[in-house]
């Protein structure tokens, strides 16, 4: 024998059972869950990748992230998402007149460059754009500015006209 001490390590005894897996936790809470639910069938039933992609992004993400936006509360019923997921428009003085007076931003424009000497390349006619916007509304009348004013708040309330809408 060796004259080296012997020591007597005691190895823990095998399992008879093999340890339980650590639950996982879901990802998503229950609300949240909630909120993919009404999908989840539409989901299976598209056809192909790309029409699953298109529901994903333009439903269910939008869905979510306008939840966790709103700290988290889901709304219960269609009326309260549509409530919820309202985009606030705001519509300027220059968004009326460049939707309502193209025409006019457009002579405007071929008036600047012949001002300064300017080709009528597209790059050129891009560049002098908001130079002829602003052009226009300084050529304005109070009464123009402020029918056109009175149009920038009813868009923003009610949104653009269908015919506006792209």
């Amino acid at each position: 024998m060796s004259d080296l001490p012997t020591h007597n390590f005691r190895q823990p005894p095998e399992p008879i059972f093999s340890p339980k897996k650590k639950r996982i936790e879901p990802i998503f809470t229950a609300e949240e869950r909630a909120i993919f639910q009404p999908y989840k069938e539409l989901y299976r039933r598209e056809p192909n990748s790309h029409t699953r992609t298109a529901l994903l992004k333009e439903k269910i993400l939008t869905d979510i992230f306008n939840y966790w936006a709103n700290n988290g509360t889901a709304p219960k019923t269609g009326e309260e998402w549509a409530e919820r997921v309202k985009v606030l428009l705001q519509v300027s003085l220059r968004d009326v007149v460049r939707q309502t007076m193209s025409n006019t931003i457009n002579e405007e424009i071929k008036n600047v460059l012949s001002d300064k000497n300017l080709e009528t390349s597209a790059l050129e006619v891009f560049s002098q754009y908001n130079v002829a916007v602003k052009n226009v509304i300084n050529q304005l009348t109070p009464e123009e500015e402020t029918r056109l004013r009175k149009t920038a708040a009813e868009w923003s309330e009610k949104g653009n006209p269908p015919e506006i809408q792209r």
